[in-house]
């Protein structure tokens, strides 16, 4: 008979094996920006099985959030972002840490993580977070969406290269959904151990085509 484990991950097991399986229980990850691309990470984070994530945001939860930020509902309206994360915990035991402060501050008290999520909106965050991710020598994972436009890389060596060209546009659900989940797969395969492209620049534009993009 399978022990509750082998149960809860019996649809992820087949894929990746018991040792990722085992590489996922003892990692931790730090998502700063708990948004649209911040709900859909620790969604999907923290059903692979990790020891705990810490939600980092300082903002609160806009009536304009709900239709795309998948944590939220309009009872959490008010509400600390990070602090509602926490509803994970009744479908997960992974830890679900909420730090209500900026990227900032957060790096100058904490470091015991695998790896760095931006799940943030600007530039100026970004980085913030490519500064610590260098001075800390843990790799992050960058994703951005706007418009029908999705882009993910996991940065390890080369520093976040700002895109300038496309002007904000908005936001729909899917493409939101579509960056978070591009970013998030990076994620797990790097943090199970399996193998991960560094430096590569994940390009969706569904105006145009599909494209990866290596920072040489």
């Amino acid at each position: 008979m399978l022990s509750d484990f082998d149960e809860y991950f019996k649809r992820q097991l087949p894929i990746i094996g018991e040792k990722a399986q085992k590489n996922l229980s003892c990692k931790s990850v730090a998502l700063i920006g708990a948004g649209g691309l911040g709900g859909f990470y620790a969604y999907s984070l923290s059903g692979l099985g990790l020891d705990k994530i810490y939600v980092v945001d300082f903002d609160e939860v806009s009536l304009s959030n709900i239709h795309r930020q998948i944590a939220f509902g309009f009872d959490d309206i008010g509400k600390n972002k990070a602090s509602v994360y926490t509803k994970l915990q009744n479908r997960t035991k992974t830890k679900i840490i909420p730090i209500q402060t900026n990227a900032e501050e957060f790096f100058g008290v904490y470091d015991d993580f695998d790896l760095i999520i931006d799940a943030t909106d600007n530039v100026d965050a970004r980085k913030t977070i490519n500064e610590y991710s260098k001075k800390l020598k843990i790799p992050f994972v960058y994703t951005s969406v706007e418009g029908f436009c999705a882009r993910a890389c996991i940065y390890k060596d080369k520093d976040f290269m700002p895109t300038t060209n496309i002007a904000p546009q908005g936001q729909i659900p899917p493409m939101v959904m579509l960056s978070a989940s591009v970013g998030a797969v990076l994620c797990a395969r790097y943090l199970a151990g399996l193998d991960v492209e560094f430096d590569k620049l994940y390009h969706i534009d569904f105006c145009k085509s599909f494209n990866v993009f290596s920072f040489i």
